[in-house]
């Protein structure tokens, strides 16, 4: 599923507006009720859902969802997953241990090269910039992440993916 598309086109769900275009949030493809609804049901099935979400607030969104299918079904070895999470809210760091979901992200997603290096920061701001890409922080805070490339969004390159993990930096082949 999809909650959202991405910064670079003011698509990902954010939960304050973007940096450089005050009053846009961006935009949700579910609202927060219909996406419970949906988790709840395909979680009662026993299914394992992922969702693209790139925005903090899409995050959020999918989280609350995911949280709402475990009050209505009880707790379960679930294995949902968060694809992307590209930027993520300080106060949705933890949940993602609580609830036992994924997070899968993508590290060649990160603004490595020079245009995704100006754009990306602008969308995002400052005040979020330290929590984008945050899979250290995700891990540190006991989330189990799954790295991924993405492809053929990116390359399938194993070792590229290792590297913009570890370095923050463009893989020269």
């Amino acid at each position: 599923l999809f909650m959202d598309g991405v910064l670079e086109s003011y698509t990902a769900l954010m939960v304050e507006p973007y940096a450089d275009a005050p009053g846009n949030c961006g935009s949700a493809l579910f609202s927060a009720e219909h996406f419970a609804a949906i988790a709840a049901e395909a979680d009662r099935l026993g299914m394992q859902i992922f969702v693209h979400a790139c925005g903090d607030g899409a995050v959020r969104r999918t989280l609350d969802g995911y949280a709402h299918a475990r009050r209505v079904n009880g707790q379960r070895d679930s294995r949902h997953r968060v694809e992307h999470i590209e930027v993520i809210h300080p106060d949705d760091i933890a949940r993602f241990a609580r609830l036992g979901v994924i997070a899968s992200m993508q590290p060649l997603h990160a603004p490595l090269t020079r245009h995704s290096a100006e754009v990306w920061p602008a969308r995002a701001g400052q005040a979020r910039w330290p929590l984008s890409f945050a899979w250290q922080t995700l891990r540190q805070a006991g989330a189990h992440l799954a790295l991924g490339s993405d492809w053929p969004v990116v390359t399938m390159n194993p070792l590229a993916g290792f590297h913009a993990a570890l370095n923050r930096e463009p893989w020269r082949d």
